[in-house]
C-alpha cells in the first residue's frame, strides 16, 4: 500500500529533482545490418529506391545504424505501415510473421540502444514569474505582512490545468506598473519611517467596570473591596506602561496595599503613601504584552473584613500606555542587527539577510553594493537612514531575481546533464508544496550542500507545517478543475436546492478530505475509495445522510453513537455503506463534471 507522503517524496524527487529509469532485461535484438537490411532488400528497396521513389521515399541510404538514427521519423513511420500490414503492397509478396518481428526488432533495437546510451537531455527550464497566490505568500513569509497585495494584479494566466506553468506566465505593462506600486505599499507597511508617538488608553475612575447607576460622579472613585477594569485592545505588541493615581485615608497602622494587574494577572503590588486628594500617588508598572484583547485591573489588597468597611482606596483614572517602540513589528524584525556595529555595517547587514531570502540564494557583491549605494543616495538627500533602507528593499522587490525564480546554470560549460544547484532545489521544492519562498532550513542545508540528501525529510517536514494548504488550494484544486465550481451553475429549475451556501460547502468538503489524506499519511488508494469525508448540515442534506455515522434518512442508524449533523459546522463522517467514498463521489468533483441540466458520462469518463 503506498502513502500519500511517499507518493509526494517520490513526486517531488521525479519532477523536482529527475530520475533516470533502467530497461528491463531482454533478448538482444537482431542486429539491423544483417537481418533488417536483408528485409529492406527483400521487400522494400523494389518501390522505394533512388530511381522509382514511391510515395517520394527511398530507403536507398539507410544502410546502417547511423543512417537509421538521422532518419527516425522516417522509420517509425516504415515501421507502422509494416506492422499494419500495408507494406509490402497486397500484391506483393507477403514476408512471414517471424520476418516482420524479427525487422520490427532489429530497427527498434536500434533505437532504444540509442536511447541507453545518449546523454541525458534535462531539456530547458522556462523562467517562472511568481503567480499571484506564489507573490502573497512570498511577501507573507518574507516581510511578516499579510495583506494579500496581489489582489490588484491582473489575473495569471492558466496553462494545462494550472496558473503556474511558466510557459504563459507573462510580464504585461500593467503587471509591471502594479508590481511597483506594490513594492512601495509592502515597504511603507513593513517600515515606518517616523514612528507615531506611544499610544495613550486612557479611562477615568467613573467609567471603570463594574458600572451602574451608583457610580459617583466625583474625580475620584471610591473602593471597598474588589477590583476596578476596563478592556483595552493592542494592535501591536511590545513594552507598555499601566498607570494609576490614588490616595487612601490612614486607617490604623496598617498601609493601604493594592495591585495592578494585567488579564487577572498580579504585575505589582503597591503601598499608597497618599492620604488625601490634593497630593495623590500616581504609580505605574511595565509589563510585556502581545497584541489583541486585554483587561487592566486595579485591586485593594487588604483584608475586607478586618477594616470593617473603613479602608478605601480612592482611584482617579487607570490607564494603559505603549508600547514604547511603536515601530511595527515587521521593522522591528526587518531592521534587526548588532546595534555595536558602525551604521554602514549595520545597513550592509540588514540588507544582506533581506535580499538572500528575497533572491532565494546568497546576494552577491555587486547587488550588495548597487543597494548600498540607494541607502547611501537617500541619506545624502536627507532623508532618515530608514527611508533609505525602505528604498533598498522596494528595489529588491521589484528585481527579476524576486519575481521570477530564476535558475542560473553554474556550470554553463558541461556538455552533459548534472544536478541544479541546491538553493535552486530548495526553491522548486518550497513553491512545489508551499506556493512561497524557501524557510531558514531549507536555505541553511541549501548552504551547507546537504538539501539532497535531506530530500525525504525535508518533504515529511513540510508537508506537517501548515503551509502546506497551500497543497490543497494550489495543486488540487486545480488538478481536479475544482476552481470551476465557482462559476457553475445548475438549472435553477430542476436544481431548485442548489444555492451559494452548498456550493461553498462542496468545495469545502474537497478540500478538508484531500488535507486529511496528506495530514494522516494514508493510503493513496483512499483518494477514491475512502470511508470517511467531512460534511456539513447543508451538504449532509444534500447526501440524504443525518450522523456522523453515514445513517441515510429515512433508515435506521447502522451502528449506535452517531451524532446528528447540525449547522455550517465541518465534522468528520464515516461513510459505511460503501457507496459512497473518495473524491470521485463526491459533489464538487461530480457538479463541474456535468453540464447544467443533466450529468455527462463524457466529462465524467
Amino acid at each position: 500500500m503506498i502513502r500519500i507522503h511517499a507518493f509526494l517524496v517520490f513526486t517531488v524527487v521525479a519532477l523536482i529533482v529527475g530520475f533516470s529509469a533502467s530497461a528491463a532485461p531482454s533478448d538482444a535484438p537482431p542486429a539491423f545490418g544483417t537481418v533488417g537490411l536483408a528485409f529492406v532488400e527483400k521487400h522494400c528497396l523494389q518501390c522505394h529506391n533512388d530511381k522509382a521513389k514511391k510515395a517520394e521515399l527511398s530507403l536507398s541510404g539507410y544502410r546502417d545504424e547511423a543512417a537509421l538514427l538521422k532518419g527516425r521519423k522516417v522509420w517509425q513511420s516504415v515501421l507502422e505501415q509494416v506492422q499494419a500490414g500495408e507494406m509490402p503492397p497486397k500484391k506483393q509478396p507477403r514476408p512471414s510473421a517471424d520476418e516482420i518481428d524479427a525487422f520490427t526488432r532489429s530497427v527498434k533495437g536500434v533505437f532504444e540502444r540509442a536511447d541507453k546510451n545518449a546523454r541525458p537531455d534535462p531539456g530547458r527550464v522556462t523562467i517562472r514569474r511568481l503567480n499571484r497566490s506564489e507573490y502573497d505568500n512570498t511577501i507573507r513569509d518574507l516581510v511578516g505582512i499579510d495583506f494579500q497585495p496581489a489582489e490588484d494584479f491582473p489575473s495569471d494566466d492558466v496553462g494545462h490545468g494550472f496558473d503556474n506553468i511558466g510557459d504563459v506566465l507573462f510580464l504585461s505593462p500593467v503587471l509591471m506598473e502594479r508590481y511597483l506600486a506594490a513594492a512601495e505599499s509592502i515597504t511603507q507597511r513593513a517600515i515606518v519611517v517616523t514612528p507615531p508617538k506611544p499610544t495613550v488608553r486612557h479611562q477615568s475612575a467613573r467609567y471603570l467596570e463594574p458600572g451602574g447607576p451608583k457610580v459617583p460622579t466625583t474625580k475620584f472613585r471610591p473602593v471597598t473591596k474588589g477590583n476596578l477594569s476596563y478592556a483595552v485592545e493592542l494592535s501591536n505588541d511590545g513594552e507598555f506602561i499601566v498607570k494609576t493615581r490614588v490616595y487612601s485615608p490612614k486607617v490604623g497602622d496598617e498601609p493601604t496595599r493594592f495591585a495592578l494587574l494585567v488579564d487577572g494577572k498580579e504585575i505589582k503590588t503597591f503601598e499608597v503613601k497618599a492620604d488625601n486628594e490634593k497630593k495623590p500617588d500616581t504609580l505605574e508598572v511595565e509589563v510585556t504584552l502581545p497584541e489583541g484583547h486585554h483587561r487592566a485591573s486595579v485591586a485593594l489588597l487588604n483584608d475586607f473584613k478586618k477594616d470593617k468597611d473603613e479602608r478605601t482606596l480612592f482611584v482617579e483614572f487607570l490607564e494603559v500606555a505603549g508600547p514604547k517602540d511603536m515601530r511595527p513589528a515587521s521593522q522591528r524584525r526587518l531592521l534587526a542587527c548588532d546595534a555595536t556595529k558602525p551604521k554602514a555595517e549595520q545597513t550592509r547587514e540588514i540588507l544582506e539577510r533581506f535580499a538572500t531570502r528575497a533572491y532565494r540564494r546568497p546576494v552577491t557583491p555587486a547587488e550588495m553594493g548597487r543597494l548600498l549605494k540607494l541607502v547611501a543616495a537617500a541619506e545624502g538627500r536627507g532623508d532618515k537612514w530608514e527611508a533609505g533602507v525602505q528604498l533598498a528593499m522596494q528595489a529588491i522587490l521589484v528585481s527579476p531575481k524576486f519575481l521570477f525564480r530564476v535558475e542560473l546554470d553554474d556550470q554553463p560549460d558541461s556538455a552533459g546533464g548534472h544536478p541544479i544547484d541546491e538553493y535552486q532545489l530548495a526553491s522548486r521544492l518550497s513553491y512545489f508544496l508551499w506556493s512561497s519562498m524557501p524557510d531558514e532550513e531549507l536555505l541553511a542545508l541549501a548552504g551547507k550542500k546537504q538539501l539532497t540528501a535531506n530530500l525525504e525529510a525535508q518533504v515529511r517536514r513540510m508537508l506537517k507545517d501548515k503551509k502546506a494548504k497551500a497543497l490543497v488550494d494550489n495543486f488540487a484544486m486545480q488538478w481536479l478543475q475544482l476552481r470551476r465550481l465557482k462559476s457553475f451553475t445548475p438549472d435553477a429549475k430542476l436544481f431548485p436546492h442548489f444555492s451559494e451556501q452548498l456550493r461553498n460547502a462542496m468545495l469545502k468538503e474537497t478540500e478538508l478530505f484531500f488535507a486529511e489524506v496528506v495530514r494522516e499519511d494514508r493510503s493513496i488508494l483512499d483518494l477514491i475509495a475512502a470511508d470517511f469525508t467531512y460534511l456539513n448540515e447543508p451538504l449532509a442534506r444534500h447526501y440524504g445522510i443525518v450522523d456522523t455515522h453515514g445513517t441515510r434518512a429515512g433508515q435506521k442508524p447502522m451502528k449506535p453513537g452517531g451524532k446528528p449533523i447540525r449547522g455550517n459546522e465541518f465534522v468528520r463522517v464515516t461513510l459505511a455503506d460503501g457507496e459512497r467514498g473518495g473524491i470521485l463521489t463526491q459533489a464538487s468533483v461530480l457538479t463541474v463534471t456535468s453540464n447544467p441540466t443533466r450529468t455527462s458520462p463524457v466529462k465524467r469518463g
